[in-house]
């Protein structure tokens, strides 16, 4: 029987590239949030509008010690003059947004797949044709 094939989530990997790139750019970089998928006693959902949307600075002094991997982003940040450890989970994340030039120009921005977009699906086994006896035929 063949091992089990997962594919992992690419979208640690697409935010990492995008923000290197955006950094490198001189980009006023946000991360597109959806404050639904974050956890229920996260002080991030008084930050988030009424479609639940939220949007964090991530670029720059903004986002002190950015880590970002298969699990979320975590960064620190002020808010309202307090020091905060933000953490956003992978699956929260719905784009990444840049302002290059410092936002001087317009913006360059990258919505993220699903998470299970590139979910394989287990193939099933195909059932085994029964064997029959052969059949012979006299041929004139």
């Amino acid at each position: 029987m063949p091992e089990e094939f997962k594919i992992t989530p690419i979208n640690h990997h697409i935010l990492s590239a995008y923000h290197a790139w955006m950094t490198e750019n001189g980009a006023v970089i946000h991360l597109m949030v959806d404050a639904q998928q974050l956890d229920d006693d996260s002080f991030l959902h008084a930050y988030a509008n009424e479609q639940h949307n939220l949007s964090l600075s991530v670029g720059g002094n903004a986002a002190r010690e950015l880590l970002i991997d298969h699990e979320g982003v975590s960064f620190n940040a002020t808010f309202n003059k307090q020091q905060r450890v933000v953490f956003v989970p992978i699956g929260a994340i719905k784009g990444i947004v840049g302002w290059l030039n410092g936002g001087e120009s317009g913006p360059v921005s990258f919505m993220l797949p699903p998470l299970d977009a590139f979910d394989i699906p287990e193939e099933k086994p195909k059932p085994e044709k029964e064997k029959s006896k052969p059949k012979l035929t006299v041929v004139k």
